[in-house]
């Protein structure tokens, strides 16, 4: 198993699972196979499309950079687990993935709010 297609996998096992999805809805979402869906999730699919991922990045609404990103390890669900600097845009892209729209757009703002209190 590749460590970076069972890396890929597990994010996007993580992001259905905060969504409430089954492996059947994110494949319908997405327009592919669910057993293929499942191949990917345990990393026991070798290098899926590009396509492939783009159509699952869609179906979770984030970017298809948010699954190929490699990590060094991948932060825990834990609230109090330590930030690295280095994985705070994908922490932050995750965490946006799993909200909508409108709340997307809530944190957008205060972002902006945030970047203009600068001291």
């Amino acid at each position: 198993m590749n460590p970076n297609e069972a890396l890929m996998g597990q994010k996007i096992r993580r992001l259905r699972k905060r969504l409430g999805w089954t492996q059947e809805e994110l494949a319908y979402r997405a327009q592919i196979d669910a057993s293929y869906l499942g191949q990917i999730e345990r990393g026991e699919r070798r290098s899926p499309t590009v396509r492939i991922i783009g159509k699952i990045a869609d179906a979770l609404s984030v970017d298809s950079s948010v699954l190929l990103q490699r990590v060094e390890a991948e932060p825990a669900d834990d609230d109090n687990d330590p930030i690295e600097p280095a994985n705070i845009p994908e922490r932050i892209a995750l965490e946006l993935g799993s909200v909508s729209r409108g709340e997307q757009l809530v944190y957008y703002r205060i972002f902006k709010l945030l970047r203009n209190l600068k001291p």
